[in-house]
């Protein structure tokens, strides 16, 4: 439906054996090893959701100041702007809180990263003997609220566009096939909701 410039496909491995020195991560520990990838790797989807409606609201932009109807560009009247308000302040809380994490993620990844290029070990290894955080929680709230407001800003782009944004040669309506990938995959948003709830219910039971 969606992101279909990027060239993803299906890998199958029959009857393949793997040398015993080239397994990755230990034996057993595959889902714990993808798991600790997770924290990583869902503020990359957060970054692609982000830079999707922010191209959809360009896009919107552009063309309600230009087309008119009744005399006045789109973009002058008051309905249209309180969309476009919206689409531009729910784009502007998901890129503070994406730049908040990933700003302090990197205080911790960067010389974890450093450090398992010289060990071997994993960086989630790393990380743990040098700072013993996981950004679980973290990396799980920016990819929701990042690819939900993408979601919704891309939606209301299309909406705002009217007959014409829901035409295949006006790219607001690529921005929201590609944005509802976001919701889905490195964990659809309802998992993304357990992660954090687990997180902030484990944290309470610390403190008593």
């Amino acid at each position: 439906m969606g992101i279909r410039a990027s060239p993803t496909y299906e890998l199958n491995f029959d009857n393949c054996r793997v040398p015993k020195e080239n397994l990755l991560g230990g034996d057993g520990r595959g889902l714990f090893v993808a798991q600790a990838t997770f924290d990583i790797s869902r503020p990359g989807v957060a970054s692609q959701a982000v830079g999707i409606a922010q191209g959809a609201l360009d896009e919107a932009l552009n063309y309600t100041r230009l087309r008119r109807q009744f005399g006045r560009t789109i973009l002058s009247f008051q309905s249209s702007q309180h969309i476009v308000a919206d689409m531009a302040t729910q784009l502007e809380a998901a890129r503070s809180l994406l730049y908040s994490v990933t700003r302090a993620m990197d205080k911790d990844l960067l010389p974890a990263v450093e450090a398992s290029e010289k060990s071997g070990r994993t960086v989630y290894e790393e990380m743990e003997e040098l700072s013993g955080k996981r950004w679980t929680k973290e990396s799980a709230m920016v990819k929701l609220f990042c690819s939900d407001m993408a979601m919704r800003v891309t939606t209301d782009a299309v909406q705002i566009c009217g007959g014409i944004g829901y035409m295949r040669d006006f790219p607001v309506e690529k921005y929201m096939r590609d944005a509802k990938i976001t919701q889905i995959y490195e964990g659809a948003n309802q998992i993304q909701r357990n992660e954090i709830g687990y997180a902030i219910t484990k944290e309470l039971a610390k403190k008593g």
